[in-house]
């Protein structure tokens, strides 16, 4: 039996294997537990964080109230500057902050690329990101660690993606 190894195998291959180191790093910076979004009955708070020098892991995205692990991943090296992981591919992004407005911009992956399917877990995160237009820092008040989170909207106030503080 012969065997034929195409571009599109050897590209999976890649994408799995690049995708090894992103799954450990995910683990050792994931909550134990990220928590769904507060219910109607659990009060939040609006706090007051500067997003720069913070690290966040998403925990909804598009609604979806699980996000699949290795898990998209957003650090703020300064008030501008974005680095993080969609899951597989690791990005740099620029962001400008006004108040409540957030525009996040110039989404450039760097390197190992991995293969993304339309409609996948990945890009709906990057969509997010491209997307938003507000954000809100919210205390969960619900958990006992009354963790920070990170929630992104579109123009409407639509939530885009929630994430969990991890620094």
């Amino acid at each position: 039996m012969k065997h034929t190894i195409t571009l599109g195998t050897l590209m999976l291959a890649g994408a799995l294997n690049g995708c090894s180191y992103l799954e450990r790093l995910e683990r050792r910076l994931t909550p134990a537990a990220p928590r769904p979004a507060p219910a109607a009955s659990q009060p939040t708070r609006q706090v007051n964080i500067t997003l720069a020098n913070t690290a966040w892991v998403a925990f909804a995205i598009d609604g979806a109230a699980e996000v699949l692990a290795p898990k998209p991943m957003l650090r703020w090296l300064d008030s501008e500057q974005i680095s993080g992981t969609g899951g597989c591919n690791l990005f740099t992004a620029r962001s400008r902050r006004t108040q409540d407005a957030l525009r996040i911009a110039s989404l450039i992956p760097n390197g190992k690329p991995c293969l993304t399917l339309p409609g996948s877990q990945e890009d709906l995160f990057f969509k997010a990101l491209e997307q938003t237009r507000r954000f809100k820092l919210d205390q969960d008040q619900g958990h006992q660690d009354h963790q920070d989170q990170l929630v992104l909207e579109n123009e409407s106030g639509h939530v885009l993606a929630r994430f969990l503080r991890t620094d």
